[in-house]
């Protein structure tokens, strides 16, 4: 899952630096700061969003492939 939250960073400054962002991309970054660095709780709420967010984004097939 790490791989793939690097991957959707680097996709994310890839867009921003083409002028190409939308409003879903600041939300996204958030979560992946809460993920990081948020205390138990948050960080593992987070972490579900990130997995369904992956999953219907296409960097993955199947929620089991994350885990």
């Amino acid at each position: 899952m790490e791989r793939l939250i690097d991957q959707l960073k680097k996709d994310i400054q890839k867009k921003r630096s083409l002028n190409q962002t939308q409003p879903i991309d600041d939300e996204v970054l958030g979560y992946i700061s809460i993920y990081e660095h948020g205390n138990k709780l948050y960080s593992a709420l987070a972490k579900k969003w990130l997995q369904f967010f992956l999953v219907n984004a296409g960097y993955a097939e199947r929620l089991r492939d994350l885990r």
